[in-house]
């Protein structure tokens, strides 16, 4: 007479060879995992180039206006000199409006000035809440090293670019091994609840391999080929890009800082001539007007000089942008 009863089956099975497939999805995975750490890299680089842009944007502006309000009263006050000189007709109606043409210059500088700082105020906001008192810039040399050289390696923007063609070649790779046979190793062990019953044990090798699948697999490897390919050609690209902008932050920071030196002497220069036309204005040797044409001249100079520092400092950003170390300036 037979007997049913309950058993108990346990199976185990070991994947001899799979043409790379396994490790290949492994691969895969890990490369996501530090493409993930590599955007916030990339976030991180653009958050700290946006708010120390509005910072030093704001700082600028602030220079800016305080040149501004320094200069004011002194060119109002030879302005009503003139309009007094206009009055008693020692100063001719050509002569004065040549004035009020510098004056409107002047008033409009301020306007765009006022605009600037508007502008400025909202960005910081944006990154540090309200605007502080007394508002500094580090000293340049800080941004600026001898050593900073290109390397695309130091890049997160193309670190990512560089895991994700390594993705496309893992890609590659498992589309290629479902051409091969896969080999497993299975065993497994049957024991029956009976006390009388029999264990069971079996072991043996499966070979699974599709013969034809219509080219279904064929288009995929083409496909994660022309993936991989299109990565490769993209990383050519923004390697040219990165190489040029690097150059230009290079050559704009080089310049700035060779016109700030020539800027400085220009300002001491009508200094020089600012105090000797007073000098000679009481002794009645200089026309008032000459004083005031310097005067605005100075202060022309004064703003282009503040806007070039400006400028200075972003082309130093730039250059730690395009250099890749602009997280590590930020301690990031």
């Amino acid at each position: 007479t037979d007997t049913a009863g309950a058993a108990i089956t346990v199976q185990g099975a070991i994947v001899l060879f799979d043409g790379g497939l396994i490790d290949s999805q492994i691969d895969a995975s890990e490369a996501q995992y530090l493409v993930a750490e590599t955007n916030l890299d990339v976030e991180s680089e653009k958050i700290a180039y946006d708010s120390a842009s509005a910072w030093i944007k704001l700082w600028s502006a602030t220079q800016a206006q305080d040149l501004l309000s320094k200069n004011r009263g002194e060119i109002d006050a030879v302005k009503s000199q003139l309009e007094i000189l206009k009055t008693t007709g020692i100063l001719n109606v050509g002569e004065f409006a040549n004035i009020e043409n510098k004056m409107n210059d002047f008033a409009l500088t301020e306007q765009k000035t006022q605009q600037l700082m508007n502008l400025a105020k909202a960005d910081f906001r944006l990154y540090f809440g309200d605007v502080t008192q007394g508002l500094r810039a580090p000293p340049l040399s800080k941004l600026i090293s001898r050593k900073t050289k290109f390397g695309s390696v130091n890049l997160p923007t193309l670190k990512k670019l560089l895991l994700e063609q390594a993705i496309a070649k893992f890609r590659v790779n498992e589309t290629k091994a479902s051409l091969k046979p896969t080999v497993k190793s299975v065993a497994s062990l049957s024991s029956p609840q009976s006390v009388n019953g029999s264990s069971d044990a079996k072991i043996g090798i499966f070979v699974d391999y599709i013969i034809g699948d219509g080219g279904r697999r064929a288009a995929r490897i083409a496909a994660a080929e022309a993936d991989f390919l299109g990565l490769e050609a993209e990383i050519g690209h923004q390697l040219k890009v990165a190489e040029v902008a690097f150059n230009t932050a290079k050559t704009r920071l080089n310049s700035n800082q060779s016109l700030i030196k020539m800027s400085s002497k220009k300002i001491k220069l009508l200094d020089e001539q600012i105090k000797t036309a007073t000098s000679q204005k009481t002794l009645g040797q200089t026309a008032i007007q000459k004083l005031f044409t310097l005067k605005i001249e100075k202060f022309d100079a004064q703003m282009d000089l503040t806007k070039l520092r400006g400028e200075t400092y972003i082309a130093a950003l730039d250059l730690n942008l395009a250099s890749g170390s602009l997280l590590n300036l930020f301690d990031l």
